[in-house]
């Protein structure tokens, strides 16, 4: 018989299966809440389709720091404030619509700047290799580019707001909270590895310059 961890909830205590159901609960919640469109799927888009796989690569890991931070400010109960003030929600929503709008013309710049293709051999060049001869984003800026992109986007606290409240209950441990918290993040990060990793292969690359 498993013992029972010693967190009551009431006088309900939080067994180690409950953790463990709660814990799926949250991976499940990670990856369906990654794979689903936002901010953070076009980032590594870009970065993987005009620059290098590598670029995209280094997005991810930013994206995933940017959910740690998220994570850190729910726990501390940051989360509830932007979810109950109007005007501190507004200003985080003005201030990721002003970023991803700077992030569009500059790609728009990018791709402006690229030579059209005068065959097959370049064709395949301007996917995932970026412009030839030209320099990738570098590590640090498209880090810094998923890990900005994910910190100002105000849907990301309240997401996970939302599966805290479901899912974590006041006898829940600390531990546990940051675990779950930790596994958002590593689901999505799991989540744009497979997806970088999908968009180097040649037969996606063809399929979407068709």
């Amino acid at each position: 018989r498993r013992p029972a961890v010693a967190a009551p909830e009431g006088n309900r205590v939080v067994s180690l299966s409950h953790l463990w159901a709660d814990w799926a609960a949250v991976f499940a919640f990670g990856w369906v809440a990654a794979m689903t469109p936002g901010p953070d799927t076009a980032m590594i888009l870009r970065n993987c389709l005009v620059f290098s796989r590598r670029d995209g690569l280094y997005t991810a890991f930013g994206i995933a720091a940017g959910l740690c931070v998220h994570t850190l400010a729910a726990l501390a109960g940051i989360g509830v404030l932007i979810a109950q003030s109007v005007l501190l929600f507004t200003l985080v929503k003005w201030l990721g619509a002003a970023y991803l709008i700077v992030l569009g013309l500059r790609a728009l710049r990018a791709r402006a700047r690229q030579a059209p293709p005068a065959g097959p051999d370049e064709e395949g060049a301007s996917l995932g290799q970026g412009t030839p001869g030209a320099p990738g984003l570098g590590g640090w800026v498209a880090f810094r580019l998923g890990f900005l992109t994910n910190l100002l986007n105000p849907k990301a606290p309240l997401l996970l707001l939302a599966a805290f409240t479901q899912i974590v209950h006041p006898g829940t441990p600390l531990a546990a909270q940051a675990l779950f918290g930790l596994t958002i993040a590593g689901a999505a990060l799991g989540w744009y590895l497979l997806l970088t990793g999908l968009l180097a292969q040649r037969a996606v690359q063809a399929r979407l310059a068709a």
